[in-house]
């Protein structure tokens, strides 16, 4: 049976590779951070290398990434329901 979405429907065989999508992208995750903490030991009081910027963005990008797809599989288009305060107005 399909879940609908704003995309149309989703079968879960969909859900279930975006669930495994995300815990791979949680593994890489990982990953930068175990080779960020190689190259930045705790204390360090010289400029951060370019590099090691890049390596903490691909890290939040992934851990944040991950962590919605592994948590919301195919339902992460569902559409959600907004209160009336933060609801449009048709002006």
């Amino acid at each position: 049976m399909a879940v609908m979405t704003i995309l149309g429907p989703v079968r879960p065989t969909t859900g279930l590779l975006l669930r495994l999508t995300g815990g791979a992208l949680l593994g890489l995750a990982w990953l930068c951070a175990d080779w960020l903490a190689r190259i930045m030991p705790p204390g360090i009081a010289e400029p951060v290398p370019t590099f090691a910027l890049i390596l903490a963005l691909l890290m939040f990008v992934a851990a944040t990434g991950g962590t919605s797809l592994l948590l919301l599989g195919g339902h992460i288009l569902d559409p959600v329901r907004v209160s009336t305060r933060w609801a449009r107005s048709a002006d």
